[in-house]
């Protein structure tokens, strides 16, 4: 048996209220075919705090963290396990 919580929370700087934008997620249960990377387009990209306080240097995919994912020529944190690779 699962359980499945669905929380809204406020927007704000560390929470959106908008999809973000990852490149394949199903809502049947099995999630062995999901993949969480960011879209370019996500709103997530370069938004997320700065994580390094907390001992994250790379991500799931062992990307070294942060990366300018939106090209503006600061790197900052994704929101998520993946950081967006231009």
């Amino acid at each position: 048996m699962s359980l499945r919580l669905r929380l809204r929370l406020p927007s704000g700087p560390t929470n959106i209220s908008v999809a973000p934008e990852i490149v394949a997620f199903s809502d049947n249960g099995d999630h062995t075919d999901d993949d969480l990377h960011l879209t370019a387009s996500s709103p997530c990209i370069d938004v997320a705090s700065d994580a390094i306080i907390y001992g994250v240097v790379d991500d799931y995919d062992d990307v070294a963290r942060p990366v300018d994912g939106d090209v503006d020529g600061y790197e900052r944190y994704d929101m998520g396990a993946f950081e967006y690779v231009p």
